[in-house]
């Protein structure tokens, strides 16, 4: 799989993001754009579609995980399938989201993440921080 995200982000909040993955099982994408009212989504990934609306500005993104610790309870929306998630704390610095039925779990070590555990209708993987 290759996947490639591209998340812009302006007063702490996600404005835009735009995601291509292309895989064994195809081709895909997703568009995600605030419109200063709504966002505005058109996802097309594996065995799933969404063009439903999201009406509130929101603070945080899978990929922000990678680069920011969250906090506890804020929502969060996937650059891939343009859904929204409460951000649950599943441990000290360990944290959990679920998306279109996929459960990813963020663990961090002095405020940067050390591993990620992601649960995908393709494929399964972990990712882990080389120290």
């Amino acid at each position: 799989v290759e996947l490639t995200i591209k998340s812009t982000y302006k007063d702490g909040m996600i404005i835009k993001s735009e995601s291509k993955s292309i895989s064994n099982r195809g081709s895909f994408y997703s568009i995600i754009k605030w419109t200063g009212k709504s966002y505005l989504i058109d996802s097309h990934t594996y065995k799933f579609d969404n063009k439903e609306s999201i009406p509130n500005l929101i603070p945080f993104s899978t990929v922000k995980f990678y680069f920011q610790e969250p906090k506890n309870g804020l929502n969060m929306i996937s650059e891939t399938f343009g859904l929204v998630s409460k951000i649950t704390e599943i441990e000290p610095h360990g944290y959990e989201i679920e998306i279109n039925g996929n459960r990813n779990n963020f663990f961090y070590e002095n405020g940067e993440m050390d591993k990620a555990l992601m649960e995908n209708p393709i494929k399964n993987y972990v990712i882990k921080r080389i120290k």
